[in-house]
């Protein structure tokens, strides 16, 4: 407390390291020393550097035994404390020439015991631990091998740490997780090492981290530990946090087996689930009486049936990821209508007729896009029916009535020829001159026999339309012009202006109007009124059963109504013809579609089979509205452009 210096012991040599223990249980301390050899004393006398000592001091600095000399130049001594059949005795390790580990055992009196040899002898810097009141020594070899020792420096368990330079930091025992945790260095790494030699941590530093300068707070329990570390470059502070689930890895790595083990499960079901779904959903297409393609997002096939490939009848065969463009270049209505679908990304419908010297087909084609609830669509379903066979019989029982007509209709001017050539053949044989009127009824019936089969092959053998834009006002003024004299005579007619534009064939166009007007301007019987208004109308029916007409009573009226074949849903122009005239009667109304089927006495019962066929080849839709003593209305429903 005077800062005087009370006692001291005066040596030549360094001091290693330093100990404080009872080892002859006089209930005090003694003070154990160790030197290093390092040949800077220029003669060897007292206690000097040229040899390592062990020396044991009690308080009062007085040597306890005559201090040791063990080892020569040059190296380092480390002494430790053991318990030896129950007496504390001091273990000396030192090092000869910085390579060779021996070890010396003393008793309290300074008494060698023995030298543990069994040891590897390129081992360095030995620490010592207590555990489960044992002595364990842990060292390191030149090698980077980790080795763990008894007192006896009996080898208990070897590792590498693949770290040449790795060694034990000594009096640093640290305890986590409950158990005792080493700290080592190597040239750029700080190591946290357990018991049983496994890196627990590590962490790898820029600089050389020699020489090395180390510092170690405890806060406690349940507070990190703090460690300090000092290099030639830089300070470093870090805090050893426990890892909470290291208690907890044999469950871990349990689960880091089952885990995998049930996902690859699960996935094997949900694959199974949607293999299952796939094929049967392919096999379905395949059997479908449909044709059917997908189309992904950007129009490339995904998937087609055989059926589809078949009903086109397409000189391209199709390929999977073939752009739509590339696949229907031949086929623009279907072209058409499936850039329609993907522009406006709704169901599209459109009937197809496909005629060629080897192929006649005739369908529906539907176009669905698949979206997703956010509104993205990945997908679009071709579906395309055939109606080929289905019409071929409707047809042709169609034609087979109206063959059987046309017979009846040339049996009768056949009859009136036969009657008219037997009655000039008795004429002549009589030499009478009265042969006019004879010769003016044959030729008659001859011009009948003429007009019927002209008018059938015109209905059968109508072209399809050439598209066209058409301006709808003047293609009107057109068609009545042809009726001018009728008009000054007596009929009123009175035509809407209007600059809507159509798409379709004009020359078809100009004959359906000039039928339609025709038959009003009868029905007036030369006196009366027509009015053709134009407007547009939005049409959402189901397409009909049969090509040909149906009869029903409008509701809530006593007009009679038929139309021919019904349209999906669509903005459509309405041109609708009405006439004040002497009306039509419902029994005649339902059959007015049918071929040759008349109510004028001089008609061929032809004009309005070909009205119907030219709207419905214009994707059209005509009806007829009706009431006797009142009038007649002709809707005829067309595209606008």
């Amino acid at each position: 407390k005077k800062k005087k210096i009370t006692e001291k012991y005066e040596i030549g040599a360094g001091i290693k390291d330093m100990l404080f223990a009872d080892i002859n249980s006089d209930g005090e301390n003694e003070i154990i020393l160790s030197t290093r050899a390092c040949g800077n004393m220029e003669k060897e006398t007292g206690i000097h550097d040229h040899d390592k000592w062990l020396i044991v001091l009690n308080k009062h600095l007085k040597p306890v035994f005559t201090p040791i000399s063990f080892g020569g130049f040059s190296g380092n001594s480390y002494p430790f404390i053991v318990n030896t059949d129950s007496t504390k005795n001091i273990l000396v390790f030192y090092h000869y020439n910085t390579k060779f580990l021996n070890s010396i055992l003393f008793n309290s009196k300074g008494e060698k015991l023995n030298s543990l040899n069994n040891f590897p002898n390129n081992t360095k810097h030995p620490i010592k631990v207590i555990e489960n009141g044992k002595d364990i020594i842990y060292i390191t070899d030149f090698n980077g091998k980790l080795i763990k020792a008894d007192s006896k420096l009996r080898i208990i368990k070897t590792k590498d740490s693949y770290d040449n330079n790795i060694l034990f930091v000594p009096k640093i025992n640290l305890v986590l997780n409950n158990q005792h945790v080493l700290l080592a260095r190597g040239t750029d790494n700080i190591y946290l090492i357990s018991k049983s030699l496994d890196i627990l941590a590590k962490v790898n530093f820029d600089d050389n981290l020699a020489p090395l300068f180390l510092f170690v707070k405890l806060n406690g329990k349940n507070k990190p530990v703090q460690l300090a570390f000092t290099s030639s470059l830089y300070n470093y502070l870090f805090s050893i946090v426990e890892n909470k689930l290291y208690s907890y890895l044999p469950l871990i790595f349990i689960a880091a087996f089952l885990i995998p083990f049930f996902l690859m499960y699960a996935f094997h079901s949900i694959l199974t689930f949607f293999s299952t779904y796939a094929k049967y959903f392919s096999y379905s297409l395949n059997r479908s009486s449909k044709g059917v393609a997908l189309l992904n997002s950007s129009g490339k096939v995904f998937y087609s049936n055989n059926n589809f490939s078949e009903f086109l009848k397409l000189s391209k065969s199709i390929a999977k990821m073939m752009h739509y463009k590339d696949i229907f270049t031949e086929r623009k209505s279907i072209l058409f209508a499936l850039e329609e679908a993907i522009k406006h990304q709704r169901k599209t419908q459109k009937e197809i007729q496909i005629s060629s010297p080897t192929h006649q087909f005739e369908g529906e084609m539907t176009i669905t896009p698949f979206t997703s609830f956010i509104g993205f669509t990945y997908a679009y379903l071709i579906e395309i029916s055939d109606y080929t066979e289905a019409l071929l019989t409707d047809r042709g029982k169609v034609w087979g009535a109206t063959l059987q007509r046309i017979a009846h209709e040339i049996k009768t001017p056949l009859s009136g020829i036969n009657l008219g050539l037997d009655t000039l053949a008795q004429r002549l044989s009589k030499k009478t001159d009265k042969y006019e009127p004879d010769i003016v009824r044959i030729k008659n019936e001859v011009n009948r026999i003429k007009a019927l089969t002209k008018n059938f092959l015109l209905f059968s053998n109508m072209e399809k339309p050439q598209f066209t834009k058409v301006q709808l006002s003047k293609l009107l003024n057109e068609s009545v012009s042809v009726f001018e004299s009728y008009l000054k005579s007596g009929i009123e007619l009175e035509i809407q202006p209007s600059d809507y534009v159509i798409l379709g064939d004009e020359i078809q166009l100009k004959q359906l109007f000039h039928i339609i007007i025709e038959n009003a301007i009868d029905a007036c019987g030369g006196q009366g009124r027509i009015k053709i208004k134009i407007k547009i109308k939005r049409l959402k029916t189901k397409k009909s059963e049969k090509a040909k007409g149906k009869s029903e009573k409008t509701k809530g009226s006593e007009k009679a109504k038929v139309r021919s074949e019904k349209l999906e849903g669509n903005a459509f122009l309405e041109i609708s013809i009405t006439d004040n005239g002497k009306g039509i009667s419902d029994e005649d109304l339902s059959k007015i579609f049918e071929p040759y089927y008349t109510t004028k006495k001089d008609g061929t019962g032809i004009g309005l089979a070909i009205a119907k066929k030219i709207v419905e080849d214009h994707n059209g839709k005509i009806e007829i509205e009706s009431k006797l003593g009142e009038g007649t209305t002709v809707s005829i429903y067309l595209k606008s452009v």
